[in-house]
């Protein structure tokens, strides 16, 4: 969050973002499963095997849908990633 944050390219709502990610904030103001059906139409749109990073994050967050958190916000994903053996918050 530190590289991202007050940077050039990050938009009010990704900064908004970050702040309720480093308060540990989760309610939803975007369910992360509203969030995994818009990723996945965007898959089926796509071409193929056009957009792998997409497919990729689209299964991270179904594993995060699967553990029950699809009704939190989808910044509930950094919960999720902690507990897969990321950087833990500050």
């Amino acid at each position: 969050m530190d590289a991202l944050g007050g940077g050039p390219l990050v938009s009010p709502w990704q900064a908004a973002k970050l702040a309720r990610i480093a308060k540990g904030e989760v309610s939803a103001q975007f369910a992360l499963s509203l969030a995994l059906k818009d990723v996945r139409l965007a898959l089926q749109a796509a071409d193929g095997g056009r957009f792998a990073a997409l497919a990729c994050l689209a299964d991270e967050w179904q594993q995060a849908v699967d553990q029950g958190l699809g009704d939190q916000d989808l910044t509930v994903v950094t919960r999720v990633l902690e507990q897969q053996g990321g950087t833990p918050r500050p």
